[in-house]
């Protein structure tokens, strides 16, 4: 069996890497006809209103635009093999260094949100289902309904208002204090601070980041709370968790070694599917505190009409819940020893 095991799991790995193949194929497929088909000109709304027709017919030609729809298709899927997603219409540079400039701080607020979020909802969702009906479980269960309610960008502006424009305590907008110099290395502002020995710059990296990473982890540690109640109670009630306690073993052990892990499984399904969500930008909370980070850029690229950017960030987002998915799978191993490849 222990021969096997690593076999199969070979074969799973490289069977999953094949089934990608087809799936960017189509999801870029659709991607590119949507964004071809909608009305609209992006060489228009680049030059202007004022742009001469043989001017707007020149440019046109020198982004390969004029050429038929299955030529440009062709053409994009070829360069994508290379590892080229194409010039951004707008910037006029690569594509591929427009995302990998503003990813550092989409992934930089990503991670401790996940985390933070993953340990509060999984910690106050057990608590609740130990202590169903209890009053802990019913002051837990209205407040997750009524966070969840709250739109982020009105939950944003109200921390703002509270703990920046009013307690002064912490910064409302942006990454890092716009006085402070900081040697760009990663891109990550809190890599470089510690690469560079910037104490000042660490400090003031983490105290932007406290009230983004707090808005969006209220609204997802609600998700993740709900999940775990459910699945908590759900395997509390199951007779392997009768017979444990009926055999004496502890208690803790029975909650943290049988019961909690089973209820881990949806829940890393479910923080994955989080967490390539949040690495897909969400332009809520980057407009709200002035965060420049992929989803802006997404926007940015629908406004101005910019194919090759727009068909850009979702292959690069496409990668990302691929191997996010593959990740998940992995982790079932771990957590499940039942899961067999």
């Amino acid at each position: 069996m222990a021969a096997t095991e690593p076999t199969s799991l070979r074969v799973f790995i490289i069977t999953r890497l094949f089934l990608m193949i087809p799936m960017f194929l189509t999801l870029l497929t659709i991607v590119f006809v949507i964004l071809h088909v909608v009305p609209g000109d992006p060489v228009r709304a680049l030059m202007g209103p004022r742009a001469s027709e043989e001017v707007v017919n020149r440019m046109r030609h020198e982004l390969q635009l004029d050429r038929p729809l299955y030529m440009q298709y062709i053409t994009y899927v070829a360069n994508l093999l290379r590892g080229d997603l194409g010039f951004s219409i707008w910037t006029r540079t690569p594509v591929l260094t427009n995302i990998l400039q503003v990813f550092p701080a989409t992934l930089e607020y990503s991670v401790p949100t996940i985390i933070v979020a993953a340990l509060t909802g999984v910690s106050s969702g057990s608590l609740s289902a130990l202590k169903r009906n209890s009053s802990y479980d019913m002051l837990n269960r209205i407040l997750t309904i009524a966070l969840y309610s709250l739109p982020l960008f009105w939950l944003g502006m109200i921390l703002q208002l509270s703990f920046g424009l009013g307690l002064r305590w912490l910064p409302v907008t942006g990454r890092i204090d716009p006085r402070i110099e900081l040697t760009r290395i990663t891109g990550f502002n809190l890599i470089d601070s510690i690469l560079t020995g910037n104490f000042e710059a660490f400090v003031s990296s983490i105290s932007h980041l406290i009230l983004p990473v707090i808005t969006m982890m209220v609204w997802i540690s609600c998700i993740i709370n709900r999940i775990a109640r459910t699945e908590m109670i759900t395997i509390l009630r199951q007779d392997y968790i009768a017979a444990a306690n009926a055999r004496g073993i502890p208690r803790n052990l029975v909650i943290y070694r049988h019961a909690l892990r089973n209820a881990l499984v949806p829940l890393v399904t479910m923080m994955g599917l989080i967490f390539a969500w949040l690495l897909g930008g969400t332009a809520v909370v980057e407009i709200t505190f002035s965060i420049y980070g992929m989803g802006r850029l997404f926007i940015t690229g629908i406004y101005n009409r910019d194919f090759p950017l727009i068909q850009g960030i979702v292959v690069f987002y496409s990668i990302i819940v691929a191997v996010i998915s593959l990740a998940i799978d992995l982790v079932y191993a771990y957590i499940d020893p039942r899961i067999r490849f």
